[in-house]
């Protein structure tokens, strides 16, 4: 049942992004006549010079919503400093002026106590706000995404992990719980992540479940190398759902399968279309089977930067860094 919930998102993706990858290409066109007309169209020149338009009104699309975001953030750091500085003008008169023990001084002494506590309170709520803010972000991306699907959108893997992400959770929560809590007497959180692959190995992708231990329990931020058995992988980018123990032996079978039709890919750092020019695909891409690439799953340290926490009654918790 979650195979084939997954899957649904990983077609709900490509739905999203028809234009297919932004950063895929082939490193000889001449095969392409045999796969059809529709495939020489995704991967000619034309279409390379709209997926490089598409995917810049993507991103000047959030830079323009994180501006604005930038600017309430700026006004509650601005609230956050002031409330420090005040409470730390406190202490600093408090030593200089109130060394000796009488009511008045201890009262003072509780005065800042009780602001110090105001202080975590408020600065609990900032960092919430902060990461409340960035999950709104990809909301926003998704929502733009949804409205101009058929622009002929591109993506890079983390366009097509955000579009799953946010259509497991508008569309499959009552499956998702009912395949991860069937027959559990007290029911489980389930936790889908976006997992980053940090350092030079530059690949994002989606994971789900649920922990009845505390070792691996998801949080913003941490940190795998090996990724818990318990939990299932979904990558729309290279088209892979399976359990994680599976994970890094499909990838590897997926990049030789590539590397053998000829596919080549862009990475990170480079432009595949560098000042606007259209160039040949082989120019600039590498084979699949380069070390960086090949052993990702194998190598890299992996990092949560997305997270929702779905709770057995349906409540969904979004954080993002």
């Amino acid at each position: 049942m979650i195979e084939s919930i997954l899957n649904d998102a990983v077609r709900h993706s490509r739905e999203m992004l028809k234009a297919k990858s932004g950063n895929k290409y082939y490193f000889d066109n001449a095969p392409l006549k045999e796969k059809g007309t529709y495939k020489e169209f995704l991967y000619g020149n034309e279409m390379q010079k709209h997926k490089y338009n598409e995917f810049n009104k993507m991103r000047n699309f959030i830079d323009v919503f994180r501006k604005k975001e930038h600017n309430i953030e700026k006004n509650d750091k601005f609230k956050n400093d002031k409330f420090k500085n005040d409470i730390y003008r406190s202490m600093y008169e408090n030593i200089m002026h109130g060394s000796e023990i009488n009511e008045q001084s201890i009262k003072k002494r509780n005065e800042i106590k009780s602001k110090l506590h105001e202080q975590e309170k408020h600065e609990r709520l900032y960092k919430r706000n902060e990461i409340e803010r960035e999950a709104d972000t990809y909301k926003a991306l998704y929502n733009y995404t949804l409205k101009n699907k058929d622009n002929f959108l591109s993506g890079n893997c983390p366009d097509y992990c955000n579009c799953a992400f946010h259509y497991l959770i508008h569309n499959c929560l009552d499956n998702i719980l009912k395949f991860f809590n069937s027959g559990l007497e007290n029911p489980d959180h389930v936790y889908i992540q976006i997992v980053g692959a940090v350092g030079v190995h530059d690949h994002v992708f989606i994971t789900i479940g649920s922990f009845n231990h505390n070792m691996f329990k998801p949080i913003l931020g941490r940190l795998y190398h090996n990724l818990p058995k318990e939990l299932w992988v979904c990558d729309p980018w290279a088209n892979i759902v399976c359990p994680a123990e599976k994970y890094n032996d499909l990838w590897k079978s997926k990049m030789d399968k590539w590397h053998y039709m000829g596919k080549c890919i862009v990475l990170a750092e480079e432009d595949p279309i560098p000042n606007r020019k259209v160039i040949p695909p082989s120019a600039k891409c590498h084979s699949p089977l380069k070390k960086n690439t090949y052993l990702t799953i194998q190598n890299s340290m992996k990092k949560v930067f997305n997270l929702a926490v779905i709770s057995p009654d349906k409540n969904v918790k979004i954080m993002a860094l």
